[in-house]
């Protein structure tokens, strides 16, 4: 899944190239950066953070890479997906090897021609692989509940860079194994916009 994360991310980048040099072509001409409508278009993005469990702290070991696609179907209102690599986590006894994939509404209010703050909230699907000693293994997922809210800055006509602050709300409990905790998570990242 990293690998899959990590890949989208770099296609990301390589097709903004060509984008974004017809974009600084377009505003050298005189035409306005800033006039694009977003209504109707499509984002390819990429999102690099940390996360931490409830009571937890921010660490280097927990980064939190993620592709994104969606669609904004007005200046307000957009739906989006993502696929998320949550790595390895544990200790001596118990580790976990995570993955997720969302799906999610997210309102937008734009404070300037390039400046907007959002809030979106949607259901995260994940799937785990929970390692005991002894070697016992384990196969488990489910869907909880995400929310977050953050800002985002356009850069030029077709690229936007965004600050994000989410929270996922996991809730298990099959199998002798219980697992209720909030998953907090900060983020970067970039928005390619077609």
């Amino acid at each position: 899944m990293r690998q899959w994360v990590m890949t989208a991310s770099m296609l990301c980048g390589i097709a903004a190239f060509p984008c974004l040099a017809n974009d600084a072509a377009s505003a050298s001409s005189g035409s306005s950066a800033h006039s694009k409508n977003d209504v109707g278009t499509f984002y390819l993005g990429a999102n690099y953070g940390f996360y931490k469990a409830r009571g937890g702290t921010f660490d280097d070991e927990n980064d939190l890479p993620e592709a994104v696609i969606g669609i904004n179907l007005s200046r307000y209102f957009a739906i989006e997906a993502s696929a998320i690599d949550f790595g390895r986590v544990g200790g001596r006894l118990i580790e976990s090897e995570a993955d997720g994939w969302t799906g999610s509404i997210a309102l937008r209010y734009p404070l300037t021609r390039t400046l907007g703050i959002y809030a979106r909230g949607g259901v995260l699907f994940w799937d785990a692989t929970i390692r005991r000693a002894g070697n016992l293994e384990e196969a488990v997922d489910d869907r909880d509940i995400f929310y977050g809210a953050g800002f985002d800055f356009r850069i030029s006509r077709m690229l936007k860079f965004i600050v994000e602050y989410a929270r996922y709300e996991v809730d298990f409990d099959e199998s002798a194994l219980r697992v209720e905790t909030d998953i907090d998570a900060a983020k970067v990242g970039l928005r390619l916009v077609f």
